[in-house]
């Protein structure tokens, strides 16, 4: 099966009318070819020149408040396919682009009908489903002396000199400039020819992430007399995202122009900073890679007398690039669960808390036992340096439960939680937590 959901939301405001709404929306019948469009949901710009035209915006040179336009489109793609019995697949695409336009639409001279737009800014963000396995599990330098080195983080610093060359061999700008860095970072960690890689470093064909469950394992004859079901998994996700843009101030309305295709200018940047590099029309700001294996496996199986096994191991990698001194934080945590549990019924009492009578548990006693380690480091990589750990720390966690119905509304647990917490750097310590109780809830639906 495939299911794709593709939405657009739009709204425009625009400050100084002067008209009294009277009839859906409009002062009179006339003007309704202006009129009518915009009231039916027309999203064209050109809309504030004409209500200009017809008299119908404030010519009051003092007029701030600002004409304004926001866009979302929204993009989700999901494939369900099952090539053989209890092995499934699912695939899922997303893209997400959104941005807020803004000038101030008013007359120089107080009376004068010679509207312009000054001062146009936009805002925005960006996320795209891509894939970025080819690097997931990086490697060491050979033959480097820095103990954190990174393969793909050299080929990043490497691709700078191609993506240059690509934008005309360096005129108006450096390896450090932000169309070059973007462009070689989603290079280098999603594993592409740097050559044929997309330039503008806003992909627009999102790739598709997925998702793998086979449960047939429980169905082999062996396995089958003894478990109930056996369910393996495998999940990938990654997302590129530019968390936010906006528009320099060195840039007018012949550059910077109301619409929904906002990362194609009418022209090409040309300012000129103090250091000789070209201004980008959108500043950046920083763009990241999230990539989670949720799990990388995992593993749950039930047996036929009520014994629960659970296994899974999970990978999160987050990549994020400073484009203001071309530094990237790495963050990178490995997580390991393991648990245990099972359900008894007519379960006895301990006799010494029953004066020596047999008493047994008429619901089912739940216990559940899990054992999760979680490593997670941080990584601050720059060019010319050796890579330094800024946080990290390894942390285990025990936690045992029991727990009984007292009735359909009533639940008693018992709990025990060990945490210990080694940290990876100097300047933070170990810790480590108990906490125990007894917990007694109250469901009112």
């Amino acid at each position: 099966s495939a299911n794709v959901l593709y939405s657009t939301n739009q709204s425009t405001s625009m400050a100084g009318y002067m008209e009294t709404p009277k009839f859906f929306g409009m002062s009179s019948t006339e003007g309704m070819g202006t009129m009518l469009p915009f009231i039916l949901g027309s999203q064209d710009a050109s809309f504030r020149n004409k209500a200009a035209q017809e008299g119908w915006v404030s010519k009051a040179s003092s007029l701030n408040d600002r004409f304004i336009q926001t866009y979302l489109q929204t993009l989700t793609i999901k494939i369900n396919v099952e090539p053989a019995k209890n092995f499934k697949i699912q695939l899922d695409c997303k893209a997400t682009k959104s941005s807020t336009y803004s000038e101030r639409f008013h007359v120089q001279t107080s009376g004068s009908d010679d509207f312009e737009s000054t001062g146009p800014t936009r805002s925005g963000g960006y996320a795209i489903t891509t894939i970025s396995i080819l690097t997931a599990f990086d490697k060491h330098v050979p033959g480097s002396s820095d103990p954190n080195s990174s393969v793909t983080f050299e080929k990043f610093g490497q691709y700078r000199s191609v993506m240059l060359d690509r934008l005309g061999g360096g005129t108006g700008y450096d390896q450090n400039s932000q169309d070059v860095l973007i462009p070689a970072f989603l290079a280098a960690y999603t594993g592409t020819n740097p050559n044929t890689s997309n330039l503008k470093g806003i992909p627009n064909i999102p790739l598709p992430n997925w998702r793998i469950d086979y449960s047939g394992l429980g169905q082999l004859a062996f396995l089958k007399k003894s478990f109930k079901s056996i369910t393996m998994s495998h999940a990938y996700l990654s997302q590129y995202m530019v968390g936010s843009f906006s528009s320099s101030m060195l840039y007018n309305s012949s550059y910077i122009v109301p619409g929904t295709n906002f990362f194609t200018t009418p022209k090409m940047a040309d300012s000129i900073n103090a250091s000789g590099q070209i201004v980008p029309i959108y500043i950046i700001s920083g763009v990241s890679i999230k990539e989670e294996f949720a799990p990388m496996i995992g593993i749950n199986a039930s047996t036929n007398n009520k014994i629960t096994y659970r296994l899974l191991y999970s990978r999160t990698r987050t990549l994020n690039l400073s484009t203001s001194n071309a530094q990237i934080t790495e963050n990178i945590t490995n997580s390991i669960t393991v648990g245990l549990g099972f359900a008894r019924s007519n379960v006895a009492i301990p006799k010494f808390l029953t004066n020596g009578k047999k008493v047994l548990l008429k619901n089912e006693l739940n216990m559940n036992v899990n054992f999760t380690i979680n490593d997670m480091v941080s990584y601050q990589r720059r060019f010319a340096e050796n890579t330094t750990i800024t946080a990290g720390n390894t942390n285990v966690q025990f936690k045992p439960t029991i727990s009984y119905n007292l009735s359909q509304r009533v639940t008693l647990q018992f709990y025990f939680e060990r945490t210990i917490n080694s940290p990876k750097i100097s300047s933070s310590f170990r810790r480590a937590t108990t906490a125990f109780g007894i917990q007694l809830r109250f469901t009112l639906s």
